[in-house]
This record gives C-alpha cells, structure tokens and sequence, in this order.
C-alpha cells in the first residue's frame, strides 16, 4: 500500500496484527507548498447516497456534485469539508462529507439495490487499491469555447433535424450536418477510436470523424449529430460535448400539425409519442433539457434554436484523469 491517508493507517492499526510502516517525509516540498499558500480545491460526483446522521454533516444524493475545499477539516480524518455545486455551477450548501460511505449509507445502498454481497466484495476489493477516491470521481468544471455538437432525440427528431440543417442559420447560430465516411466492412475496436454517427447499413458502415466535427466547430457551425440513445455514452461522443435535448411531444394532434405544416407525410404518429416515454424512461439523466413541440414546425424550429442558445453555456464536467490529492 503506498500513498496511504491517515484513515488507512489507522485502518491497518485497528487489525491488530504486528505489522511494520514505512515511513517517508518531504519536508522540502511540504515547505515548497506552503510557500504557495495552495489549498484544497477540487470537484468530485459523488457515487454513493449519503444521509445527515449527524450535526455538520451534508446530506447528498448519488450523482451529486461537490466542491471538496479541505480534506482533514479541524483535524478530522476521515472526512472533507465539502460544498455541492448546482447545474450552473455555484457552490451553495456546505458540511462535512465521509470520504467512504458511513455504516447506515451501507444498509440504505444495500435494500435499495439488494446486493449486499456484491456490495461487501467490492467494498473490501478496493479499499485499498482507489484510497479517498474509490467513492468520488474526480472532476474537472470546463465550459465550451466554441459552438457545441447538438442531439436531437424525441417526437420527429429525423425531419426536425433536416429542417434545421435546410434552415442554415439563425440569429448568430449556424447549423450543419458532418460529413460521413463509408468503409465497405466492419470496423475494428481501434478504427473505433475517433468515430461518431456509426451506422451499419447492407455490406457497409458509415460513420464520421471526431476531426470532421470539431472542425465544423471551428468553422462556428452546430453540428448536427445522428447519434443514437445507446450511443451517448460512448467516450468518442463524450469527449465532443454536444448538448443533448429531449423533442417531447404529448399530443398526437401536435404531431400532426407539425407535419401538414411542412408537408410531411408519416404514419403511426402514436410511435412519435411512445419513443419519448422511452426516452425519458432510459435516458431521461442524459439530457441537457426538453423541448416542447409547437403546433407549427416553424415555431418547433423557434424553440429549438432557442434552447441550443441557452445551453451552450451549460456547465459541463469531464473526469479527472488524475488523483487531485496527487
């Protein structure tokens, strides 16, 4: 075990067993960081549900975000002084946080999931092995720079793209499809490594190019992503940071308007309305935010445009890949 915190010290201790601790110091550096006057600054999404059992504590739920900005509050191991953070990215609430689940959170995981000894084995696995970070996930706060990919998905989301690509432009917003590339076989795990928009067809794959993307982006344009529900957590897509909105629709007369507006013609309008319930059901923390369909396909397009404009300066979060203690 190296880089051990005080708690896995004393973790080892309370076993019992004759043991010998190695020992190192740095005072150079110790003195070196002090010098900077550095503190304890960092962001994690919490993996774990945690109830206030006692004064100071901060209650949270699993998938929260915090702002840890000290890591031995009054000298009490064990615990981070800690902050959660809204969509927007502001801090509010504070209190102390247990760096590993507390024996009630346990129980409460426990009944909720009912794999108690899935939970134990993992639990005892990697105590040591992910140290104060086998319940948090480092997390870096980032914010575009430039116009972020868009997905649609919901009620008519194949011809409300089209129309928004066919429409060009609105206000200071531009919009446009990638371009895609067509491989005559099946691409391997590493010819995977930077696609989007991967869609099998007969005897051939098309897809595009992260490059392909980004470099409209450059361009100033929204690019308009076809990426399926089951894609979204692909890390090729992730990295890209498009905003991911939800077409919801709650009527089939509005499906219907939309489309003699702009002399579509479709059937089953019912299959629009089940696809959002879908959605929603499996994907629903997935989204950025939802959009309500107009009657016209115009005004559809009005609160489209207006969305992405809103979201675009969205708070987004991308793992840390590194230990912020580190």
């Amino acid at each position: 075990m190296t880089h051990a915190t005080l708690l896995d010290t004393l973790k080892l201790h309370s076993m019992k067993r004759e043991m010998t601790l190695l020992v190192t110091s740095n005072m150079e550096g110790y003195e070196k960081l002090l010098s900077k006057n550095v503190k304890d600054r960092f962001y994690v999404r919490a993996s774990f549900t945690s109830q206030s059992y006692g004064p100071r504590l901060l209650c949270f739920q699993k998938g929260d975000v915090l702002l840890v900005t000290d890591t031995c509050p009054e000298g009490r191991p064990g615990y981070w002084y800690a902050m959660k953070v809204t969509s927007d990215g502001h801090s509010t609430e504070g209190g102390y946080v247990p760096i590993e689940p507390i024996q009630q959170d346990l129980q409460s995981e426990v009944c909720q999931k009912s794999q108690t000894l899935a939970l134990k084995s993992r639990t005892t696995a990697q105590s040591f092995k992910y140290g104060a970070f086998k319940f948090y996930q480092p997390i870096n706060l980032v914010k575009a720079t430039a116009p972020r990919p868009v997905i649609l998905l919901g009620a008519l989301e194949m011809e409300i793209r089209r129309c928004l690509v066919d429409l060009g432009s609105s206000g200071n917003l531009k919009f446009s499809y990638c371009p895609k590339r067509t491989a005559m076989s099946p691409l391997s795990a590493m010819e995977m490594e930077n696609k989007v928009e991967v869609m099998e067809g007969e005897g051939h794959v098309s897809y595009s190019t992260c490059e392909a993307v980004e470099e409209l982006m450059n361009k100033g344009y929204h690019c308009i992503l076809s990426v399926s529900p089951e894609q979204l957590a692909r890390k090729q897509v992730n990295k890209l940071q498009p905003m991911v909105l939800l077409l919801e629709c709650k009527a089939v007369k509005t499906i219907r308007s939309i489309m003699a507006s702009a002399n579509i013609s479709l059937v089953r309008e019912t299959m629009h309305l089940e696809r959002v319930k879908e959605l929603k059901t499996q994907y629903g923390s997935m989204f950025n935010g939802t959009i309500q369909l107009s009657p016209t396909m115009g005004m559809t397009l009005h609160s489209v445009c207006k969305a992405i404009s809103t979201h675009q300066d969205d708070v987004m979060w991308e793992d840390c890949p590194y230990d912020p203690l580190m």
